[in-house]
Parts: C-alpha cells; structure tokens; sequence
C-alpha cells in the first residue's frame, strides 16, 4: 500500500498546537488526504493541496 510519502518538518514540534493531540492528529490526516495533484470530483476540479471532506465524516473517520 505505497501511496507516496509526505515531508514533515522538526518544527512541527515547536507548534503552539503541538501538545494537543486531537488537533495534531487531525492536521496530519489532511495533510496525508490532500491531493498531490489536481483531480476532478463530481465535476469540481480539486487542486493539489486541497480535500474535500464534510465536518460529519471527519468526525467520523477520526473517531471523534
């Protein structure tokens, strides 16, 4: 299951946010569910960098 690999930097570390889990956890699956290059979707071009997910699936798909 080789889907490519994303860069993450130390300072990630010195991020105000870093000592919540819940928030960390959720920016690294955005970032791992971002588009790495533009795609269509329903007729909506998706750009690189982008996601589409409503507020209700990423609840559940985080288990929150």
């Amino acid at each position: 299951m080789d889907r490519g690999w994303i860069k993450i930097y130390r300072s990630l570390l010195d991020w105000e946010w870093f000592d919540d889990a819940e928030t960390v956890q959720l920016f690294i699956y955005l970032l791992v569910t971002a588009n790495y290059e533009d795609k269509k979707w329903h007729g909506i071009v998706v750009k690189r960098g982008q996601t589409i997910i409503g507020i209700g699936s990423l609840a559940k798909r985080l288990g929150s």
